[in-house]
């Protein structure tokens, strides 16, 4: 991913399917060190298939500095108590 506005590569997309209804769910950023940088969804009600989408920006709505980031996908079901937790790398790099 380089979010440098370039029109290529400026965001990652992360794609699911589900197994059924019922799920609710949240995307968290966090850089290298663990700090949080961006809260893409906050306790959504899930379709059974979708995506999400990084745009490179932080919380703050700056462009995230070079680096890896860690997006933490929560999944969880209200009825039966199910819950999931799967964790993806990603760089932020930008050209010379």
């Amino acid at each position: 991913m380089y979010p440098d506005d370039d029109g290529q590569q400026d965001f990652i997309t992360l794609s699911y399917q589900l197994d059924g209804p019922g799920y609710a769910g949240s995307v968290t950023v966090y850089d290298a060190q663990g700090r949080l940088v961006r809260r893409l969804v906050r306790n959504e009600t899930l379709p059974t298939k979708g995506f999400w989408r990084w745009d490179g920006l932080t919380d703050q709505n700056q462009k995230a500095s070079v680096g890896y980031y860690v997006l933490l996908v929560e999944l969880f079901r209200a009825n039966g108590g199910e819950r999931h937790e799967y964790r993806k790398t990603v760089v932020v790099g930008a050209r010379f």
